[in-house]
């Protein structure tokens, strides 16, 4: 790390420093960019980000279906939410871009 001064108040300022801490002034912008690294995201299908939702939601509701009068009912309805919930999960870590 160096210091530059500021091309507007002479101000000394890091040289990886955005802006002039005294003036606001910006840092050059070739700077920017030798400096600018690059963020890989993960991708990941819309169908499995659906289906993790569908299935979690299918678990919410067989719980307090299960817990409010139908507990058989909510037990499978629940049970199978989490299987739709894994399954959705297992997919999209198979098939991350």
């Amino acid at each position: 790390m160096a210091l530059i001064a500021c091309p507007d108040c002479g101000t000394s300022i890091s040289d990886r420093a955005l802006a002039c801490v005294k003036c606001g002034a910006p840092v050059k912008a070739e700077s920017l960019t030798s400096r600018s690294r690059v963020v890989t995201t993960q991708q990941t299908g819309k169908r499995y980000k659906g289906a993790q939702l569908i299935g979690a939601g299918m678990l919410i509701v067989g719980i307090v279906v299960g817990m409010a009068n139908q507990p058989l009912f909510g037990g499978l309805l629940g049970a199978l939410g989490l299987a739709v919930y894994l399954l959705a999960r297992i997919g999209a870590w198979w098939h991350h871009a």
